[in-house]
Parts: C-alpha cells; sequence; structure tokens
C-alpha cells in the first residue's frame, strides 16, 4: 500500500496517491501513518477541511505524538489566511 502511494506522489499525482489512501483508511481506519499522511497530501492539495479532519483523527489515535497537531495547526493557520 504504501509503496503505491509513494510511487504515486513521486509521479507528480498526488491526487492518485489521496484517492488511495482514503480507499485504504476505510480498511484500517486505526492506521496513524496512513492519516497523517493522508492529512498532509490533502493539506498539499488544499483540501483544508479534510486535513483538518484526518489531523484531528490522528489526533485521536495517538494524543502524544506530535505530528497530528503539527498538522493540525497548519491546516488551521492555512484555512485562517483563506478566510481573510
Amino acid at each position: 500500500m504504501r509503496l503505491g502511494v509513494r510511487m504515486a506522489c513521486l509521479r507528480q499525482r498526488p491526487g492518485a496517491a489521496v484517492s488511495r489512501l482514503r480507499q485504504v483508511t476505510g480498511r484500517r481506519p486505526d492506521d496513524l501513518e496512513v492519516r497523517l499522511l493522508l492529512a498532509e497530501l490533502e493539506l498539499a492539495l488544499g483540501e483544508v477541511d479534510r486535513a483538518i479532519a484526518e489531523a484531528g483523527i490522528a489526533i485521536q489515535l495517538a494524543p502524544d505524538d506530535l505530528r497530528g497537531m503539527t498538522l493540525l495547526l497548519r491546516a488551521q493557520a492555512r484555512s485562517e489566511l483563506q478566510a481573510s
């Protein structure tokens, strides 16, 4: 799974990678790494609300892992910039 996502990213196809990751989260909803990667790619594609949602799930899965909070803060900052 992760190899396919990474290959899609390397080939400059982040949309395909996001689509694949969304499928994977349906099968493995508690996979922190998939949630973090999905949040990061969603943010890169400008899907801020989705990035916020995925980062929130990552925080719930691993409250002590700072990567989820970092992504959430980045997504919220971008959301505020877009609103102004």
